[in-house]
């Protein structure tokens, strides 16, 4: 199971230009977004993070992104992505 898991992320991950990870503090506690974003690393994806306000993020975590966005709860998620993404280029 867990195999398959890695087999099919890294197959998403491989067909992607960048990876953008949604980081709230659920996602935080989500084994399976640990190992997504360890795919990213290892396949040298460029990473963009949106996180929502409030949510802690170690300097670690945040050394690994090209780029991160903070959004609000009451926010339009498409708005904060397109600054995300954008504002970077």
């Amino acid at each position: 199971m867990l195999e398959e898991f890695a087999r099919r992320t890294r197959e998403a991950l491989a067909s992607s230009d960048t990876f953008l990870g949604l980081v709230t503090p659920n996602w935080l506690a989500d084994p399976t977004c640990w190992a997504q974003l360890g795919l990213a690393v290892a396949l040298d994806k460029p990473i963009y993070l949106l996180v929502k306000e409030g949510t802690v993020i170690n300097e670690n975590f945040r050394r690994l992104a090209k780029r991160i966005e903070f959004f609000r709860a009451d926010e339009d998620l498409a708005l904060a992505a397109r600054r995300l993404l954008l504002e970077d280029h």
